[in-house]
């Protein structure tokens, strides 16, 4: 088999563009295998001819030391196969050098951000076409120590010269 899996779906990722493939699958259990199931095939991966477009509506959130962003999968161009997240300290934000990380999902948690600096960013897609061209700029973010909420379910009991108060933390600090 070339997997087993648990689910009723599976994502050969180690197949080579251009070369011709047939599937079949097996359901098994405690009791052994049962019959295979029909072939589909041929299917041949197809080498991306186009590269992707922008990625779209970047957007970003800070937190303590973390600023987390996302955006959307571009709309022309064929599919990425990755997306290259930007940074700098001003803007323009440069996409000609090394990107702060090569992710294959539409987010990124910014980890190394520094609370009180303010950073912009842009994140471009890519496939094996080549690179497509720049989302939108965000910036500038702040990550920055958040106060807390309130404290929450504030109660209290009293009793001869006594008032003793008792609440939660707050959910959001």
């Amino acid at each position: 088999p070339v997997a087993t899996v648990a689910t009723t779906n599976y994502a050969d990722t180690a197949v080579t563009n251009g070369t011709t493939y047939y599937y079949r699958v097996v359901a098994y259990n405690g009791a052994g295998s049962g019959s295979d199931s029909n072939e589909i095939g041929p299917l041949i991966p197809a080498i991306p001819t186009v590269a992707p477009g922008a990625p779209v509506t970047l957007t970003a959130t800070a937190g303590d030391s973390v600023v987390d962003l996302s955006w959307g999968v571009p709309t022309t161009g064929d599919a990425p196969s990755g997306y290259q997240v930007y940074r700098s300290l001003s803007s323009p934000v440069s996409t000609a050098g090394a990107p702060l990380a090569d992710v294959t999902s539409t987010s990124h948690s910014d980890t190394t951000a520094v609370n009180g600096t303010s950073y912009w960013y842009r994140v471009v897609a890519y496939n094996a076409a080549g690179t497509g061209p720049d989302s939108n700029e965000i910036g500038p973010i702040i990550p920055q120590v958040l106060p807390p909420g309130a404290p929450e379910s504030l109660s209290a009991t009293t009793s001869d010269g006594l008032v003793v108060l008792t609440w939660n933390s707050s959910a959001t600090g």
